[in-house]
């Protein structure tokens, strides 16, 4: 019985390793099918082209995130499937040659038919670090000039450009070689008329309006940042745009007769004081809402010492609730912010200077100073100062002129700080040598969604709309009043050091707060502001537009009134102005 047992285990140990010698060998060959359907598919045309584009996206997707290192638009394009990644896919085409029946070799063809389209990345990226700007056509006929200036960079430029497409051509040419005769010819036949085809699609949609209205309607454009508009939908894709945008502003342009003007704010100075000119981003008296209640004052106390009748005066915004750059172009500029070729007469500038406040006063040896409390890449910032004619622009950065507070968490510096910041910097450098200046500072504090430091400056102020509780006006009113304490001991400051004088503080525009149940005590256009000659406060007779201000200024450097254009001038002042700029320097 033992024994039988025994031999029992023995025939059902060899059977089970005869089982297991056939799953193995199955197992093999079923292996060995799998790759070779495997190789087939991905051998196939289908099979090619899906292996390029989900290796062509993974590598700008890559590219995206690594460019968070050394762009402000770097990381994921939110809105790249709706073109930016079809354009790539569609530009790629042009440079993957996928020549041999081989998996690796195909995928080593779609990372150098990357290549010259990442070189077109990192040129786009360089362009907005030096330049603020993306590079435009017209910039080909400027290359050779590298030539005479920077041949060191000019070498740089050929050699990437070089790299970018040789790996392509060692490529095509080894394949080509291990390919029969007729089917070189028969590759070459079809690869050419496929990427004339290619061409001529890609003509078509550039020349015509057909691509830039499907960017207009499906694809979202800040007018506000060209920096979040590239995050958002692309650097290809954005600059077609803008490219497109910038050929009808153009055409926009040339359409109106206008001539060139002299400098409209250019007079006479008898006394060269200094300008001091304070843009706060939604700076509102919460005193002037309707029916609205407080425990106190939410003016700084000692702030009714330097205002008449304890309020601000008035002056007619052309904004409300955004848009600050036609604020800043109205009271730089001295003329109505029209809205006639751009909707942000900013994003038309290209660094050219024009006729303004600025450059009337460097014809008399000021030299002009921006303080600006946000990170640059709004409304096309930098080159629109360049056009207005600012010398140095100061954004706030981490080691710069202007930079926030360690430790701070909010978006924005305070205004206080970046006051502080100014004085301390223009007295260096422009006051206290006896050097003329005309000082512009943009604070960015009050920004929707007005929020602020609770521990250096706690809610202390409460506020009701007929006896109801609004979170966004509390807000508003504890910014206003920590904000007219920073604006008072910065009059006081310039007081001290610059008793002369000029100072405009002005709001931007007002916070977009407004509603049938909190209601304003003028228009949604008039804002504060406080314009002083030395210690004497100006009064207007009436309430003045943004852009009458500026010749309230020159009339106090003059020494006489000094009268505004009429509407017809103002218009063709306004053109000469955005054709001016629109030049690039």
């Amino acid at each position: 019985m033992g024994l039988f047992y025994f031999e029992t285990l023995i025939v059902i140990e060899r059977v089970f390793i005869r089982i297991n010698i056939n799953i193995v060998k199955a197992g093999k060959e079923t292996l060995k099918t799998k790759i070779d359907n495997f190789s087939r598919f991905a051998n196939s045309i289908f099979g090619r082209y899906l292996i390029f584009i989900i290796v062509f996206i993974s590598i700008f997707f890559l590219y995206g995130k690594l460019s968070r290192e050394w762009a402000i638009y770097g990381g994921a394009c939110k809105n790249g499937y709706l073109l930016e990644y079809p354009l790539l896919i569609f530009i790629g085409r042009f440079f993957y040659f996928p020549i041999l029946n081989n998996f690796r070799t195909n995928i080593l063809a779609a990372l150098v038919a990357a290549l010259p389209i990442i070189t077109v990345h990192a040129v786009i990226d360089v362009f907005y670090f030096y330049l603020h700007r993306l590079p435009r056509i017209s910039d080909i006929k400027n290359v050779m000039i590298l030539w005479d200036i920077y041949p060191l960079l000019f070498a740089a430029l050929i050699f990437v450009v070089s790299m970018s497409f040789i790996p392509m051509i060692v490529l095509v040419f080894k394949g080509l070689r291990t390919i029969e005769k007729h089917l070189f010819i028969k590759r070459i036949i079809i690869g050419s008329a496929l990427r004339i085809f290619l061409t001529i699609i890609l003509v078509v949609l550039l020349s015509t309006n057909t691509l830039y209205a499907y960017q207009s309607k499906f694809l979202s454009f800040q007018v506000w940042s060209l920096a979040k508009n590239i995050k958002t939908n692309g650097r290809l894709a954005t600059a077609i745009y803008y490219g497109r945008k910038n050929q009808e502003t153009t055409e926009s342009l040339a359409i109106q007769q206008h001539k060139h003007f002299p400098n409209h704010l250019s007079v006479e100075i008898k006394n060269k004081k200094n300008i001091h000119i304070v843009m706060l981003e939604s700076f509102m008296d919460p005193r002037l809402i309707k029916d609205i209640s407080f425990n106190k004052s939410p003016l700084y106390e000692k702030m009714p010492t330097i205002l008449n009748d304890n309020y601000f005066t008035m002056a007619v915004s052309p904004a409300y609730g955004g848009a600050s750059a036609q604020s800043e172009f109205e009271i730089l500029c001295g003329v109505p912010a029209f809205a006639k070729i751009d909707s942000i007469e900013f994003n038309v500038f290209k660094g050219h200077e024009v006729n303004s406040l600025v450059t009337a006063l460097k014809q008399f040896g000021y030299t002009a100073i921006a303080s600006i409390g946000s990170k640059e890449g709004s409304y096309n910032s930098h080159l629109a100062y360049k056009s207005i004619g600012f010398n140095e622009i100061h954004f706030t950065k981490k080691r710069g002129d202007i930079y926030k507070k360690k430790g701070s968490t909010l978006k924005f510096i305070f205004d206080g700080d970046l006051l502080d910041q100014n004085i301390d910097y223009i007295h260096a450098k422009f006051i206290s040598k006896g050097r003329p200046v005309i000082n512009y500072v943009l604070g960015v504090y009050g920004h929707c969604p007005y929020d602020s430091d609770r521990i250096l400056h706690p809610n202390i102020i409460k506020s009701r709309i007929n006896n109801k509780y609004d979170y966004n006006i509390e807000k508003i009113s504890n910014l206003f009043y920590y904000r007219s304490k920073a604006v008072y001991d910065y009059i006081v400051k310039l007081r001290k050091i610059d008793p002369t004088a000029i100072v405009l503080i002005i709001s931007d525009h007002l916070p977009p707060v407004l509603s049938k149940d909190i209601r304003y005590a003028g228009s949604e256009h008039d804002n504060i502001f406080i314009l002083f000659d030395g210690a004497t406060q100006y009064k207007a007779a009436k309430y003045l537009h943004y852009y009458e201000l500026p010749y309230a200024m020159v009339s106090m450097l003059s020494g006489k009134s000094v009268t505004p254009p009429n509407a017809t001038e103002y218009e063709d002042l306004y053109f000469d102005i955005l054709s001016t700029g629109h030049r690039p320097k």
